[in-house]
């Protein structure tokens, strides 16, 4: 039995070994977001399922899994009990492109017992449906995309609790493109690929031996990084490309607050400051989108974390003006990897002299700049730097009467001084204008994506693979992970052996964005076999959010507004259904959350997505010819179907659930715009309506709307059933049957019982939270946003979802933060009990050493 000075000793000298075998605390907690992220994304899709895609909802899901079984189950049939696999496709990067095709590698046949047909349909189209919903006897559709989205709360909820296997996240994975893949309409949004991507990057980041993140960050950090900065650059590229006039004079937050899809109460507020700091907000976000993401990459730590910094400020910005569902803390945990520090281990000088020296210099790297004077360098390098790219980008000019302004007697003259005061405070005199364009753009993208360049960071990416798979050979234990050394090497160099080809698949997107050549990424040929194989899983995309910005209205002729500039004139479409008993008197159907009556106050929805409103803020972009859904969507209102009515405000609608529907309905295009306080700068824009707090009918007013057109005709159900029937949704009996079978297991228990059970989870499931259909929110007293404008609201409003959501995820963390103090108790008392009896000198000893 080892002796309690023993025992320090020996832990003395491990401790000198930190980076080796110590908990990433980064990682866990980047591990731990993302599976909060697939958690609400989860959890959203299913409150909002049976209306979009059940049976009786919008866009039937099985309707969409019919045709597509028919259409590629015939090619799957091939499969005779065996499957053919190409290993040269994933690894071409290696054996067509580094090693210039000296290497083959052979194709591999696998002899499938059963299940060979199903599989080659799996490969082909990724969805556990080929396995659940087969077609013979088995789960409903429904059922079974019900069950994925349990299962994947499941296993994203054991994320959040601290289980970070490779294989939780696959399955999660996995489980979310399933969904994404028949998700119709309603799954097409940016984010959703977001989260795929950034799910199938972390594959290499996770702890494949161990549940828990140990040891220091594997190369897959370089995939994140690399991810952060693609998806960053690409947002601004595609602003400076878009040649929106909005973007190119700076002037699209005057418009981002009031025509975001789902605004918040914040935005009203914000929209009210003055345009200098509006426009300055957005070069901001030009310098945050452009040069500033490159630091996300950069080998010396305190420049990236400087970076981290900065994006998690634009991120919060935007989480606070807008209801984004999970997409900003999905993109502030993707900034993790890039704040943490990619240790390896020291050396223990033991080692030979080549291994000293690939441990030694990037050891010394990291040291310098992580003392206090390499912080103080870095941290002044990278403002220094942001500085000057700010001073190339933009220019920023001092209107006329600067010397009076600089010279003022705040109690002189009453008028002037207060004038100028004024013009003090709303930064009247400042004008701030863009310096460049596309050609910039152009040409900057043209030296950051070099072969020069490119070249280097992949080197750089290289090194760390090899520093990484090597470093265990450095530790004094004779095993690794409870294996030998050199099997643990070898095993690592098969995992960092992907980590180069999936960098070049994540960066080949941007091909499309103003690279000199298509070779500028090292051996992209080599990997585009891969990249065309991997388009149905989604691995690698490009990205364009607010490419062009909606909502400008049409300025009159000759009008002038702030700083020279046009006035920034707001008119966001908005659709307005209307429902009547009698054809005669039309009262408001209201959504959610989408646009509505001007007092309604914008509601807090993230990180609940609700799909139909943001569809409708879309539909108000073009027609109802162009949206087929929409016209199902009025024909489910006049049937009264209790799934589509439940994504509506029930509690406000004039015909409340299980009363009967109205006669007949239509639809108007409305344009919208906040209310403006009383500033200068408002009364400069034609039509803005002004808020007088004197006046009882401007209290509580948030919107100001002007109806424009009709967007659809009054119609009747009679009217539009040759429209549904037309489309080839269920009518009639058919419906009627389609929801009964909805209820019905007795397929899924002919297959086998334990499919049987799972169905009977499925509907017992759905049942217990038939309350919460019945349910839109709560209002809560508050004064927060009286206390800013006194004209405002005193109740804010808790939607049920985001409730949901929000209240499960509180209690994951809090469930994880009992088991982590439950678990230290325990090896508290567990060493307490390892004390020998008998022995209280010694020990005493111990404890004063």
């Amino acid at each position: 039995r080892m002796s309690g000075a023993s025992r320090i000793h020996r832990s003395s000298q491990g401790s000198t070994h930190h980076g080796a075998m110590a908990d990433s605390s980064y990682r866990n907690v980047f591990l731990s977001l993302m599976g909060a992220v697939y958690f609400c994304a989860f959890v959203s899709y299913y409150l909002q399922y049976p209306g979009l895609l059940g049976e009786d909802g919008l866009l039937p899901t099985r309707r969409l899994w019919e045709q597509i079984r028919s259409s590629r189950w015939p090619q799957a049939q091939a499969a005779e009990g065996s499957l053919d696999l190409d290993l040269n496709v994933p690894l071409a990067w290696w054996t067509d492109g580094a090693l210039q095709g000296r290497v083959r590698l052979p194709k591999v046949t696998l002899a499938l017992s059963g299940g060979a047909k199903q599989l080659r349909a799996f490969l082909d189209f990724p969805t556990w449906l080929w396995f659940l919903a087969d077609g013979t006897p088995s789960l409903q559709v429904d059922h079974a995309m019900e069950l994925l989205a349990l299962s994947g709360m499941m296993l994203s909820a054991l994320a959040v609790l601290g289980v970070h296997h490779v294989s939780v996240f696959a399955l999660t994975y996995l489980n979310y493109l399933s969904l994404f893949l028949l998700g119709q309409r309603w799954l097409g949004f940016q984010w959703d690929i977001f989260l795929l991507e950034t799910g199938a990057m972390i594959f290499l980041y996770c702890p494949f031996w161990s549940l828990r993140s140990k040891g220091a960050n594997p190369p897959g950090a370089w995939l994140l990084r690399a991810l952060i900065v693609k998806f960053m650059y690409m947002n601004g590229v595609v602003k400076v490309a878009a040649n929106c006039p909005t973007w190119k004079h700076l002037t699209a937050l005057e418009y981002h607050f009031a025509s975001t899809c789902l605004p918040t109460a914040e935005a009203w507020i914000l929209h009210q400051l003055p345009p200098f700091l509006l426009r300055f907000g957005v070069a901001v976000m030009f310098l945050v989108e452009l040069p500033l993401p490159f630091l996300l990459v950069c080998p010396i730590l305190v420049v990236r974390r400087v970076g981290v910094v900065v994006q998690v400020a634009l991120q919060v910005g935007i989480l606070m003006t807008g209801n984004y569902n999970w997409f900003n803390v999905q993109t502030i945990a993707l900034l993790l990897p890039a704040w943490d520090d990619d240790d390896y281990g020291d050396s223990s000088g033991k080692e030979p002299l080549l291994w000293r020296l690939i441990i030694g210099v990037p050891q010394l790297w990291g040291r310098f700049w992580s003392s206090w004077f390499g912080t103080v360098v870095g941290c002044f390098a990278t403002c220094r730097f942001a500085i000057w790219a700010f001073c190339e980008m933009f220019e920023v000019q001092h209107g006329g009467g600067a010397s009076q302004l600089l010279s003022i007697n705040p109690f002189g003259e009453g008028s002037l001084a207060l004038e100028h005061m004024r013009g003090a405070l709303t930064f009247e005199p400042w004008v701030i204008k863009s310096r460049f364009g596309t050609r910039d753009v152009e040409k900057f993208s043209s030296r950051m994506f070099s072969q020069q360049a490119l070249g280097v960071f992949f080197a750089l990416v290289a090194a760390s693979c090899f520093r990484w798979a090597v470093a265990p050979l450095m530790q004094q234990q004779c095993r690794c992970l409870g294996i030998p050394k050199i099997s643990c090497v070898l095993v690592r160099f098969v995992r960092v052996a992907f980590v180069l080809p999936m960098l070049v698949v994540c960066l080949m997107p941007l091909e499309q964005i103003y690279l000199p050549a298509s070779s500028a990424i090292p051996f992209a040929a080599a990997a585009r076999p891969w990249h065309n194989s991997l388009q149905n899983w989604h691995v690698s995309t490009s990205y364009g959010l607010f490419r062009r910005m909606t909502g400008v209205g049409e300025v009159p002729r000759g009008a002038k507004g702030w700083g020279g500039l046009p006035p920034s004139v707001v008119a966001v479409p908005g659709v307005v259904v209307e429902g009547s008993d009698d054809l005669e008197t039309w009262q408001e159907i209201p959504f959610r959350y989408a646009l509505g009556k001007a007092d309604r106050q914008p509601r807090r929805t993230a990180p609940h997505q609700p799909r139909l409103d943001w569809q409708m803020w879309f539909a108000a972009l073009g027609s109802y010819q162009h949206n087929d859904w929409f016209i199902h969507l009025l024909y489910k209102v006049l049937e009264g179907s209790e799934p589509v009515l439940s994504l509506l405000d029930v509690e406000e609608s004039p015909w409340p659930r299980g009363s009967k529907p109205p006669k007949a309905v239509r639809a108007w295009l409305y344009h919208y715009d906040f209310t403006r306080l009383d500033t200068p700068w408002a009364h400069t824009i034609p039509g803005t309506q002004v808020l007088n707090l004197s006046r009882a009918e401007d209290v509580g007013l948030w919107w100001t709307r002007k109806k424009v057109e009709p967007y659809v005709p009054a119609v009747t159900v009679k009217e539009l059933k040759d429209v549904i029937k037309g489309q080839g949704w269920p009518l009639g009996e058919e419906r009627l049957a389609a929801v009964r079978r909805v209820r019905n297991c007795t397929s899924a228990e002919r297959h086998s019982p334990w499919l049987g059970r799972c169905c009977a989870a499925v509907v017992a499931t759905r049942d217990a939270l038939a309350p919460l259909e019945r349910t839109v929110g709560w209002k809560i007293r508050t004064g927060v946003f009286q206390s800013v404008w006194s004209g405002a609201s005193d109740y804010m409003f808790v939607d049920v979802h985001f409730a949901v959501i929000v209240g499960s995820l509180l209690a994951l963390v809090t469930l994880r933060a009992a088991l982590s103090a439950a678990s230290r108790l325990c090896c508290r008392a567990s060493r307490r009990a390892a004390v020998p009896h008998g022995r209280g000198a010694e020990a005493g000893k111990v404890k004063k050493e």
